[in-house]
């Protein structure tokens, strides 16, 4: 029997494409960061958006840690990029750890979350110029992956319970619209 899998907030047609959605989502949360990390009156909407920020980066990353990245490595000659790769999100984590234990209000948090966004840039750089170049060239099945890795994203989505929709930068109206193809 043949089940039809529940539509995702997905337009990803495959499972690069969603990476690439979810590079663009955590980018728009930097950004929303930054036009709020300096103003005192909104640490509850820092804290939330810390909060998703981190949250995104730790479901994306479990997604390519698991699913995405065994398969690239088994299927491309490149040992280095893979360990490269997996360096990078370790630091990640690491950085997602300590900011996870600063309240928000503490002085630390806007520049580990800075560090955080330099680490993520250069890894999404990488990712998007060199490992994902590669991964379609590998001839892998990237719709497939990209069904196992929307099971697991419910999956883990489910655990942690839905994140947040996204709220609205300062100046701007709505928020709770779905992010377009993240």
């Amino acid at each position: 029997m043949n089940q039809q899998r529940p539509p995702t907030p997905y337009s990803a047609t495959d499972a690069i494409a969603m990476l690439l959605a979810d590079h663009q989502k955590v980018r728009q949360l930097f950004r929303e960061f930054d036009q709020i990390r300096t103003q005192r009156d909104e640490a509850d909407l820092k804290a939330e958006l810390v909060e998703q920020l981190c949250g995104q980066i730790t479901v994306h990353s479990k997604l390519e840690e698991e699913i995405f990245y065994p398969a690239v490595r088994a299927a491309i000659d490149d040992d280095e990029l893979m360990d490269e790769a997996e360096a990078a999100h370790a630091g990640v984590s690491d950085l997602i750890r300590q900011i996870e234990t600063l309240e928000p209000d503490d002085e630390q948090i806007d520049a580990t979350v800075s560090v955080l966004r330099e680490q993520i840039e250069q890894h999404i750089s990488d990712e998007e110029n060199n490992l994902f170049p590669k991964a379609r060239q590998a001839g892998l099945d990237l719709d497939t992956l990209r069904g196992e890795m929307d099971e697991l994203r419910q999956e883990l989505e489910g655990e942690g319970g839905s994140q947040p929709a996204p709220r609205a930068a300062p100046g701007e109206q709505g928020g709770s619209e779905k992010p377009s193809g993240s």
